[in-house]
């Protein structure tokens, strides 16, 4: 399902000094299986999920996700399909703060274009599936951060993806609430998903089904 073949990277320190973050990097990850990625800050972690993600292009390598090169892809096809293949969770969030918890969740539709009708009725199955029917038409600032992180569940979930991508997903939930984001993961995989959790948090990286050190 994920397939990262001789990745490389390297980012401009401020005083011009190539710093190599990622070098000849391989990781693949299986349709239905749940993989975490831990390690010390700086080492690379989320610049591996944005590549896999192709928010960020490798300096070398290439990116294979459902059998399809996202590296060869130019920039609009590259975006169709990873909104149609990709859902990503993020310890931020990343809620757009004048918008409801509806409209931030139908807000992962719009690249695909996706009738109205549609994708509606998918957010309000997901609303409830994750209990946050009673909260639909409140604005993110109205929401305990739980509530915020279910929504961004949603949205991630919203265009039935195949691969989820989650960095930090737990580092500002109590344990109630990480649990059920992790527990959410592995019922996704065990559908046949696969997810790349980035974590900081030994207990939650032992929640997959496989871990990588970097």
């Amino acid at each position: 399902m994920i397939e990262l073949k001789k990745i490389s990277k390297a980012y401009r320190s401020a005083r011009g000094t190539p710093v190599q973050v990622l070098n000849d990097m391989n990781v693949s990850v299986q349709a239905g299986e749940f993989v975490s990625v831990t390690g010390p800050s700086g080492c690379g972690k989320s610049t591996l999920l944005l590549i896999t993600g192709s928010l960020l292009h490798p300096d070398e390598g290439t990116v294979l996700i459902d059998g399809r090169d996202f590296t060869a892809m130019n920039s609009d096809d590259r975006a169709l399909e990873r909104a149609r293949t990709i859902g990503f969770v993020f310890q931020r969030f990343h809620l757009l703060p004048y918008l409801t918890v509806r409209e931030n969740i139908l807000a992962g539709g719009v690249a695909l274009k996706t009738p109205a009708g549609e994708v509606g009725a998918r957010a309000e199955e997901l609303m409830q599936e994750l209990g946050m029917s009673d909260r639909a038409d409140h604005l993110p600032g109205e929401l305990s951060v739980g509530e915020m992180q279910r929504t961004a569940l949603a949205r991630a979930y919203l265009n039935r993806p195949k691969v989820i991508l989650a960095d930090e997903p737990t580092g500002n939930l109590d344990p109630e609430n990480a649990e059920a984001v992790l527990k959410a993961f592995t019922e996704f995989a065990a559908a046949g998903g696969a997810v790349l959790m980035v974590t900081h948090s030994p207990t939650d990286a032992a929640r997959a089904d496989r871990q990588l050190r970097m």
